[in-house]
């Protein structure tokens, strides 16, 4: 990959990466562990309102707020995809700084995470994510969701 492409790419990661988590970092964690999106001015879940179930999404935001405060137990709890996808960009950051400043990029990373096993991970920790927020819910008696209609 020509060198301008490397850092095109690296100046991307970087602002998703530090955009998403400057974000997170000026939200306050919803204490329903859901819900913190709101705050963006975006609507209720709709799935959550209808079928009072959390979506694959839902705590998303709440996991992330959570993890750019060190609340990494808090951050699990809400939605562990949440916690993994913020542990994610805070690591690709640093990443995408130094290809962006070097111009070359992460060999290793690229070779262990092909575009194929990256779609596979994301999808398996949405999955195992929405798996774990509907069953300790269920467990716990937080879902079905009481006040959402």
């Amino acid at each position: 990959m020509h060198v301008a492409n490397v850092r095109w790419v690296a100046a991307l990661v970087v602002a998703a990466c530090a955009g998403v988590l400057l974000t997170a970092a000026m939200l306050q964690p919803d204490p329903r562990g859901h819900g913190t999106h709101e705050q963006l001015g975006l609507a209720r879940c709709g799935w959550l309102v209808r079928s009072r179930l959390p979506c694959p999404t839902c705590g998303m935001t709440t996991a992330f707020s959570h993890a750019v405060r060190g609340s990494l137990a808090l951050a699990w709890t809400c939605q562990p995809a949440g916690l993994l996808m913020a542990l994610g960009a805070m690591a690709a950051l640093p990443l995408g700084l130094w290809s962006l400043m070097t111009g070359r990029p992460p060999e290793r990373v690229l070779r262990i995470l092909t575009p194929l096993r990256l779609f596979f991970l994301i999808t398996g920790v949405f999955l195992g994510g929405w798996a774990y927020k509907l069953v300790a819910g269920l467990l716990s008696g937080a879902w079905p969701a009481d006040g959402w209609s």
